[in-house]
């Protein structure tokens, strides 16, 4: 799941038939807590049941559903549910909730990283332009350049690319 996700977790309970309520019960235990913590209940609820008179004694399955809105990292973790009805507390096995890092800070470092590369490259393409203009003008006396007059080496590069060999 994403930050920003919605999801409905679900805990279905199958019991033999009994004239009690049930109450439910929603626990999350969050990575690195030793204990679950409650953190929603249903009350005394029978009305998401549904009965079923087979061979043998009366069963009944009931589904309770626990919607998340709006997820965030703090929802992560194993959410349990609890029903207690005839008598007994019955767990469910947990659901899973993992909520995924957002990648917008990976994104960005990955884009400041870009940039930094294309200003080096940049940089040395200029640095080498400007180190092959100043050997060029060492080597090759221009007319009127005199060896200490260095603002008459400059170098001007044009590329036409519909130029023909002559």
């Amino acid at each position: 799941m994403q930050p920003g996700d919605s999801v409905t977790l679900q805990c279905s309970v199958h019991t033999e038939t009994c004239a009690g309520e049930h109450s439910v019960y929603w626990f999350r235990q969050a990575s690195g807590e030793s204990l679950p913590g409650i953190i929603y209940t249903h009350g005394n609820r029978s009305d998401q049941c549904e009965r079923s008179s087979g061979a043998g004694s009366p069963t009944q399955s009931c589904v309770y559903k626990l919607p998340k809105r709006n997820l965030s990292r703090s929802d992560a973790g194993t959410y349990y549910c609890a029903v207690a009805t005839c008598g007994e507390i019955l767990f469910g096995n947990g659901t899973v909730l993992d909520i995924a890092e957002n990648d917008y800070k990976m994104q960005v470092g990955v884009l400041v990283l870009l940039s930094v590369i294309r200003t080096g490259v940049l940089l040395c393409m200029l640095l080498i332009c400007v180190s092959v203009c100043i050997e060029h003008c060492r080597v090759t006396e221009s007319p009127g350049c005199s060896g200490s007059d260095t603002g008459c080496c400059i170098t001007v590069l044009l590329f036409d690319s519909d130029s023909e060999e002559k």
